[in-house]
């Protein structure tokens, strides 16, 4: 068990020591630290090694890129041409995933926003669609040129079929859910109240309110919708509630 504990131990001392990543490395190695990794990657080839340490890149430089101190010898003007020409090129490509990414997180929202006020105004998913088309007739006839082909092709990404505005209602409906739970943890006090009905089908469902006090305001929603099995009686609503 000591011996174990040791080999932890110093596991995770090699882990974690010369974290830092020096820039001097990067003209030695052809290597950089990309934004939010702990693994340094190669310009020549990107791969990655396991941790920030000398010589786990310089053991990659020497096994993988011989060729490469050949043609760029260290200390020379033409390998500082070619190692400034390799990190241009990264933070080009990197720049163009970032943007892709956002571009995406965007569409994501703004297909959320159309089955948010769908779901307000109590419309079928199927008329998601139709916003989208709408959108896109808005955008021509307002806009001209090279502003409005961007416009239209960013609108043209927006996932709005019926089953897409299905999914982003059930995520919004969650996160709502989520909230009003974390804020109904957080009230001091709470008051429920219930309604019983039917539905179309003549089954009998108890509708659960809450209020409750927070932040200097009083909040109204609905706690849930259940169904009542056999009779309407104060026990059996009492029971559906808890």
């Amino acid at each position: 068990m000591a011996c174990s504990k040791l080999a932890v131990d110093k596991k995770r001392k090699v882990d974690f020591e010369n974290r830092e990543f020096k820039s001097e490395w990067t003209e030695k190695y052809a290597f950089v630290l990309p934004v939010g990794s702990r693994k340094p990657m190669c310009l020549i080839c990107n791969e990655t090694v396991a941790i920030v340490k000398s010589g786990n890149m310089k053991r990659h430089y020497e096994t993988k890129h011989a060729h490469f101190e050949q043609n760029y010898p260290q200390n020379t003007e033409v390998r500082t041409t070619k190692i400034n020409q390799l990190k241009s090129s990264y933070e080009a490509t990197s720049s163009v995933i970032v943007r892709s990414a956002t571009q995406q997180e965007r569409a994501t929202e703004a297909s959320l926003r159309v089955a948010w006020v769908l779901g307000k105004h109590k419309k079928p998913f199927s008329d998601a669609e139709i916003v989208k088309e709408c959108m896109s007739e808005v955008v021509t006839a307002l806009f001209e040129g090279t502003q409005k082909d961007e416009i239209i092709q960013k609108i043209s990404q927006i996932p709005c079929s019926d089953s897409t505005a299905a999914r982003r209602t059930e995520i919004l409906a969650d996160d709502l859910l989520e909230q009003l739970s974390s804020a109904i943890k957080k009230a001091k006090f709470i008051s429920l109240a219930v309604d019983e009905s039917t539905d179309s089908t003549d089954n009998a469902q108890l509708m659960v309110f809450v209020r409750f006090f927070e932040k200097g305001e009083f909040y109204e929603d609905v706690l849930g919708l259940t169904n009542l099995h056999g009779h309407t009686w104060g026990d059996d609503i009492y029971e559906a509630v808890t």
